[in-house]
């Protein structure tokens, strides 16, 4: 079961995939984007550290866990274009594997989400 933030992210995400194309990542979201959308408080120097505390992280081990695809890499540093580290490495991956995360971000797309979603997201402010 997923924390009242982790569950608003991941509907933030599914809402969004529609508009994802995978490969290209200018179509993804920024930490910054999800941040403001699902409302949440700075608790960190940055936006991606903060989403993470808030229940960035505690998704994408859900999506491990739970052996769903891994819906968080279409959040993305929007100046680099590329996920965070960690995105990486709590997937196992001990380098960027870009081949890796284009086909999570696929088959994310492909996967069936509905009953997952609440899709009732609300602002914590």
């Amino acid at each position: 079961m997923l924390t009242a933030e982790a569950q608003d992210i991941l509907e933030v995400l599914v809402e969004h995939l529609q508009r994802v194309t995978p490969g290209q990542p200018q179509t993804y979201l920024g930490y910054k984007q999800v941040h403001d959308q699902v409302g949440l408080d700075m608790m960190a120097s940055t936006y991606g550290d903060s989403l993470k505390r808030q229940g960035l992280q505690e998704l994408a081990q859900w999506t491990i866990d739970s052996r769903f695809p891994g819906v968080t890499g279409i959040v993305i540093d929007q100046t680099t274009y590329l996920p965070g580290r960690g995105y990486f490495s709590i997937f196992g991956r001990e380098n960027e594997d870009y081949v890796w995360w284009n086909d999570q971000v696929e088959r994310s797309k492909s996967f069936d989400w509905s009953g997952r979603l609440n899709f009732q997201v609300h602002q914590r402010r």
